[in-house]
């Protein structure tokens, strides 16, 4: 398997890296940089992007990524600003790629089931929820590591998402229109399971709070922009005991796209503009799709709130 590394600067200089196992991004990165990762895997090929804000005062990014190709998982991290969050986003993604290289043998997407995956998700997930929130103990809010999270895994014929925060998957299938398969973790959510005591999970695998996922939508799509950007639920967050990711799963075909992100993507670059670079009818080169994403969250940084970017565009080989 091989990663590909590119770092595009302001002259369009490139510089690339071969790189032979899993990658998670350094939390510094100059002004005006745009990170760029081609990687390969067994059943998916992917484009991650990276790009701090430009009105980020030092040279690091609160958002990171880990790449691990032989097993086709990817994820994105969106550390939280009013927290340690390009550190809690580093922390995360490193301590996550220490224990997937510690059991990797053990993984083996093309014969796991979607119920295996999820749980083996699930358990190294919860011990690096559990670590950030030992962390975290006594620590001030602008000290803590919290971020937030969405990850995907080829299992066989199967996708498998898993999310926590505001951090979002795009599914694009075939001749289909584009969806956004998470659901974010935000205070219309929060108030839902407060008010109407829905359940805290959607997990499409385990089939828990599938059901509610519409209602949640519409509550969502109500929201006052005042509670844009105010996170429910992050990795690190409360106790060792307080760790609830939704998981999602969807049947793939060849072809077939994935769109992880931040929301530095999500709040410049519209759904109906994300839809036109994902669809296969007009970009047919995955690269090219993923750096016309991140060029339209470039061009609107001016106008609107800035914000680091992460994505990974996956497509199914």
């Amino acid at each position: 398997m091989v990663i590909k590394q590119e770092i595009l600067g302001k002259n369009d200089q490139t510089h690339e890296v071969m790189v032979h196992e899993p990658k998670v991004g350094f939390k510094e990165i100059a002004l005006g940089v745009t990170e760029k990762f081609v990687a390969y895997g067994a059943g998916t090929k992917a484009n991650i992007l990276r790009r701090r804000s430009p009105e980020t005062q030092v040279d690091e990014s609160g958002d990171n990524f880990l790449i691990v190709p032989e097993l086709d998982l990817y994820a994105v991290f969106d550390g939280v600003s009013q927290a340690n969050g390009a550190e809690g986003a580093r922390i995360a993604s490193t301590e996550l790629k220490k224990r997937i290289e510690a059991v990797k043998t053990k993984i083996k997407p093309k014969d796991m089931s979607a119920e295996q995956a999820r749980k083996i998700l699930l358990a190294l997930l919860r011990s690096v929820n559990g670590m950030l929130s030992d962390m975290n103990k006594g620590k001030k809010q602008n000290e803590k590591f919290l971020t937030t999270m969405t990850l995907s895994m080829r299992v066989g014929n199967e996708m498998i998402m898993v999310n926590i925060g505001d951090s979002r998957t795009y599914y694009q299938g075939l001749g289909v229109l584009l969806e956004q398969v998470t659901v974010d973790h935000d205070l219309m959510r929060h108030d839902l399971e407060e008010r109407k005591g829905i359940s805290p999970v959607v997990d499409e695998v385990a089939g828990v709070g599938v059901k509610n996922i519409e209602e949640i939508r519409m509550a969502q799509s109500r929201r006052s922009p005042l509670l844009d950007n105010r996170v429910a639920r992050l990795l690190g967050q409360g106790s060792r005991l307080d760790f609830a990711p939704d998981v999602y799963v969807r049947k793939v075909k060849k072809g077939e796209r994935f769109l992880l992100c931040s929301d530095g993507i999500t709040k410049e670059v519209t759904d109906e503009n994300l839809a036109d670079s994902l669809s296969s009818f007009t970009h047919k080169d995955f690269k090219a799709s993923a750096e016309e994403i991140i060029n339209r969250a470039i061009k609107t940084e001016q106008y609107y709130e800035h914000d680091d970017k992460v994505m990974a565009l996956i497509e199914i080989k």
